[in-house]
């Protein structure tokens, strides 16, 4: 049986749960304020589309199509990209420990231009690995 259609079902939901997971501050990369509404704002921007993730699954399980994985992927993607958005509005900066770590310190002008850089890493890299597994 070839699953290689559930790569980018599996990798857009990496990516949604990396993003989520960073958003929470784990590991605690980014320095934030401390979150009033903030996650409610949130959770209206990522609830959507994991019910769309929902949705997709059951629709796929339903009707057997395998293009119902990719709108697993695709929804997955969009929720990480609303909680990047929201991380990157409400961020002040990477913590001090994060830029004196050996895999930054070798770009340290990269990252404090780009502060998402981190996030991108983290997320896409992980949203790839799982992609990779599963094609293996």
């Amino acid at each position: 049986m070839e699953i290689w259609f559930l790569a980018p079902a599996i990798a857009g939901a990496v990516y949604m749960l990396l993003a989520l997971q960073l958003w929470g501050g784990v590991p605690p990369v980014y320095a934030r304020p401390k979150a009033g509404d903030a996650a409610d704002a949130m959770l209206r921007r990522v609830v959507p589309w994991a019910m769309g993730m929902a949705a997709s699954v059951m629709l796929g399980v339903v009707s057997g199509r395998i293009e119902a994985a990719l709108a697993v992927g695709f929804c997955g993607l969009c929720a990480g990209l609303a909680a990047r958005r929201r991380m990157r509005a409400e961020t002040r900066g990477l913590r001090g420990w994060v830029l004196s770590a050996p895999v930054i310190a070798a770009i340290p002008a990269a990252a404090l231009r780009n502060p998402m850089l981190v996030f991108d890493a983290w997320t896409a890299g992980g949203a790839a690995l799982a992609a990779a597994l599963i094609l293996l």
